[in-house]
């Protein structure tokens, strides 16, 4: 955002700040909101529900795989 040499000013700071919250403020209203699950996807979460849990993949394994 700003050069290492740069003098940020207060008031800079305070505009950023402001940007951030307004930007929070339109993330949480999305990550709140409840969007319906298509039929598709009810459908797949159903079937997984029927898989052994011995089928899934650690979060070890996860990590390992993609860091």
């Amino acid at each position: 955002m700003y050069s290492k040499m740069a003098t940020v000013t207060l008031e800079q700071i305070h505009n950023d700040l402001i940007e951030i919250k307004e930007e929070m403020f339109h993330l949480r209203a999305i990550v709140e909101e409840d969007f319906p699950l298509s039929a598709e996807t009810d459908l797949e979460i159903e079937k997984s529900r029927h898989n052994p849990r011995s089928s899934f993949v650690s979060h070890e394994e996860m990590r390992k795989e993609f860091g």
